[in-house]
């Protein structure tokens, strides 16, 4: 979120430094502290970790987003016994994924404001954006965890995943293999 803040802040004051939300003490405390609204009714829950970036990118990167989009639900809603919840990035929110989604299932388009730690840990399966933080979440909480593939260069600017112990989804065709094996 450097960039993302660079706008309010000159990047010389902004410092990377530990987390401490991923303390043990931490986490045992929020454990016990916070209540989750989804109920599994017997399905897998996936939470789809998603950043929003159709109001940031250009008309041709717009339609690339659109098809990965469309492509991940149309695959999820091939999952039998599944509820899919987003938890969308509190900056890159753009509102045009609302319209992608609500062309599916209720139970595929879930959408929670609850915090991503609570989301992470209440999940069967957790898939994120290429180089997103939330997969940390599903690593600490070893939960299997999907990393979507790149998609667009102007959002992402190396190849290389942050998250490398994840499994990286190349593409709609092998995110089907990845979820029947985590499901």
């Amino acid at each position: 979120d450097k960039i993302y803040w660079s706008k309010f802040i000159s990047k010389k004051k902004i410092y990377h430094f530990g987390v401490p939300f991923f303390e043990s003490d931490w986490q045992k405390y929020k454990k016990n502290y916070e209540k989750f609204d989804i109920k599994k009714n017997g399905k897998k829950l996936i939470l789809f970790a998603y950043s929003s970036y159709f109001g940031h990118v250009n008309r041709d990167e717009f339609r690339i987003l659109e098809e990965q989009l469309h492509g991940i639900m149309k695959i999820l809603s091939r999952i039998k016994n599944v509820k899919v919840f987003f938890k969308i990035h509190p900056h890159k929110n753009d509102e045009y994924f609302l319209k992608i989604i609500n062309n599916y299932k209720k139970n595929l388009r879930i959408l929670t404001k609850k915090n991503l730690n609570l989301c992470a840990r209440k999940c069967d399966c957790l898939i994120s954006n290429f180089q997103s933080a939330a997969s940390l979440y599903g690593a600490l909480l070893k939960k299997p965890s999907i990393e979507m593939w790149k998609g667009i260069s102007s959002i992402y600017k190396t190849n290389i995943s942050n998250n490398s112990k994840l499994s990286l989804v190349e593409n709609t065709k092998n995110l089907i293999d990845f979820a029947r094996k985590l499901l």
